[in-house]
């Protein structure tokens, strides 16, 4: 959890929000993202981004998507064991920063922790357990692709659809309000229709206080992409890291594998990559 003395709120991304997000870029990420990012961010659906506000200016994000294994780049799709066709659904996390003046509060645990929460589908049945079997919550998935938004107690809203059949330009101003909590915010997505079996992510392989930070949260690193990334006009290798979910790993949990909802057997140990 982040330090709640902290004024913070939560929201999805709007398009006014371009500029504040092209400086926290600049700020936390050492690769340029050019400006199709920004634009394809806010007018493509399938993303899933959401900011932490504190007074109403931009202080954190988080950006993802799910993708099938086959979407996924070659080297990527050893993220599942050979077993898993390439149809099987993936959550991939494409952006995750923290300003500077907010960083060491628990905010991006926070927001990284939520998602894993939404993508593994332990938020929505943690919420459902008592009022809804998990029969049911796959029903209540397809209504919600079809007629509407899935409220807290697990039935569908009639013609109100969910902010991710929307990109950030056409999402209804409804879904543009902020949360003091994030689990809130979240409650406002729908379950995912397909299972995911994995969380995965790039980070630059030099950047150790990144890498650290997923390997304290129970991500595993599972190969390098060598030269993917240009920084200040020379090549950089990056890393992919997983998080297994839903038993998507390949064997029985072992010290590198855990499988997401079991925070608190996280092991907090460095992963060197090879």
């Amino acid at each position: 959890m982040y330090d709640t003395t902290l004024d913070i709120y939560f929201r999805f991304v709007k398009p006014s929000d371009i500029e504040e997000l092209r400086a926290l870029y600049e700020e936390c990420f050492p690769v340029s993202y050019p400006e199709s990012w920004f634009q394809d961010l806010i007018t493509k659906p399938c993303f899933i981004a959401y900011v932490a506000l504190v007074n109403d200016r931009i202080i954190g994000i988080l950006v993802a998507k799910v993708v099938t294994l086959g979407e996924c780049a070659a080297e990527d799709r050893k993220i599942l064991d050979s077993r898993f066709p390439l149809s099987s659904h993936v959550a991939y996390i494409l952006s995750l920063g923290v300003t500077e003046a907010y960083r060491s509060n628990g905010i991006a645990s926070y927001l990284l922790n939520s998602f894993v929460s939404y993508a593994s589908g332990a938020f929505f049945n943690e919420r459902c357990q008592d009022s809804i079997t998990a029969c049911q919550l796959q029903r209540a998935s397809q209504n919600h692709a079809s007629h509407g938004v899935q409220n807290t107690d697990g039935s569908v809203l009639p013609g109100s659809p969910s902010p991710s059949a929307f990109s950030a330009v056409t999402r209804p101003s409804q879904y543009n309000r902020a949360f003091r909590s994030l689990l809130d915010l979240i409650d406002l997505l729908p379950p995912l229709p397909p299972l995911c079996f994995a969380v995965f992510l790039h980070v630059l392989r030099t950047n150790y206080t990144a890498r650290r930070f997923y390997e304290n949260r129970g991500f595993r690193s599972l190969c390098i992409h060598h030269a993917c990334y240009t920084i200040a006009g020379q090549p950089a290798d990056g890393c992919t890291y997983v998080l297994h979910v839903n038993g998507g790993f390949a064997k029985p949990p072992t010290l590198w594998t855990y499988p997401y909802p079991y925070p608190n057997q996280f092991s907090r140990y460095h992963i060197r990559c090879n």
